[in-house]
């Protein structure tokens, strides 16, 4: 009895998230370690992690073990949490899985149904942001891996004395979407503060005097 509970409360449950994530205009990706992958939307998300991969990553897979593999693939994540490395009839979703994990589905998507044997190894290239405009130093710097747009900016050691505070540009590479960014109101009120995502550029104005 107690597990037939269990079974229709975990039933009820899941059909209560599709219905919110419905309403609130949400795509949820199945990955085939379990989780759900979330595309980064323009005005709100959740930061990448440092340990999964995210839209905006770029992955390096290189294949050896046959006499002939194919090149080295090095491609973006796009904004579905997709890449579509060579051979395979369809995109594969990366977003919301560990490089290990990622290696081990490609793997079992290779072989053996297209070579009877292939090693082949995932690596995710450096994470960088761009600032670049009214901030203090302008440049690329290192993504952290839990990062916000208030935290890109004071890693460009703050604002001029010249910024338009309200009117910066993020631009996020994973997708090309570009949004407003109030720094005002995201350092008053948290939920106003984006995330930052691997790739995104910051573009922050100057006011006119």
């Amino acid at each position: 009895m107690k597990d037939s509970f269990d079974c229709l409360r975990s039933v009820w449950l899941l059909l209560l998230t599709a219905a919110g994530c419905f309403s609130a205009g949400c795509q949820l990706i199945d990955n085939p370690n379990g989780r759900q992958y979330a595309p980064p939307d323009a005005s709100e998300g959740t930061p990448a992690n440092s340990d999964i991969l995210a839209a905006g990553d770029h992955v390096l897979i290189t294949y050896s073990g046959i006499p002939f593999p194919p090149h080295p693939h090095n491609e973006q994540i796009r904004q579905d949490g997709k890449i579509h490395p060579p051979h395979l009839e369809e995109p594969v979703q990366a977003a919301g899985l560990t490089i290990g994990e990622l290696r081990e589905m490609l793997h079992n998507l290779y072989v053996p149904r297209i070579y009877l044997k292939l090693t082949l190894t995932v690596k995710m290239g450096e994470r960088l942001f761009t600032v670049h405009g009214e901030v203090k130093l302008a440049g690329r710097y290192k993504y952290s891996g839990t990062m916000t747009v208030l935290d890109g900016i004071a890693a460009a050691h703050g604002l001029s004395n010249y910024a338009a505070k309200r009117r910066i540009q993020v631009t996020r590479k994973a997708g090309g979407s570009m949004i407003e960014f109030d720094y005002n109101k995201a350092r008053d009120n948290p939920k106003h503060n984006l995330p930052l995502y691997p790739g995104d550029i910051i573009y922050v104005p100057r006011r006119q005097i």
